[in-house]
């Protein structure tokens, strides 16, 4: 399980349970999916731009 997940599991779901009151867990909010989107134009023209950007990501 990604660890961006387990944190939410523990961290975030029993705050939004307290701030919102929720009695029950199925009203909490749930990630569905995550999404990073990076523009690589530059890359066409400089093949070794990927490289950075795939360190900045990491």
């Amino acid at each position: 399980m990604s660890s961006i997940y387990e944190k939410y599991k523990k961290e975030v779901v029993p705050l939004l349970k307290k701030k919102h009151d929720y009695k029950n867990l199925h009203r909490v909010p749930k990630i569905e999916k995550i999404v990073v989107n990076v523009g690589a134009g530059e890359a066409v023209q400089n093949p070794k731009c990927l490289d950075s950007i795939h360190a900045y990501l990491a």
